[in-house]
């Protein structure tokens, strides 16, 4: 899996860490890249069992999924 960040995204995780907002850059990505699996992994069970969605079904399975783990959806 690749995941990129638009270089002002990555300037405030910076920014962040600096403040003492985040413990740190890597500790960031770490629970990003988990948080964007998860949500993944949730997405693939949910058509595995019900079928392909239709485009809307699925932004608000992302948007549900992304509650239930008590985090904001994150499109990274």
């Amino acid at each position: 899996m690749t995941i990129t960040l638009p270089i002002e995204d990555a300037e405030a995780v910076e920014r962040m860490a600096e403040a003492g907002e985040v413990e740190s850059v890597s500790r960031y990505v770490t629970e990003a890249v988990a948080f964007r699996r998860a949500r993944e992994d949730g997405l693939a069970m949910l058509e595995r069992r019900f079928g392909k969605p239709p485009d809307e079904a699925l932004a608000w399975a992302r948007g549900l999924i992304a509650r239930r783990l008590g985090q904001r959806d994150r499109t990274t």
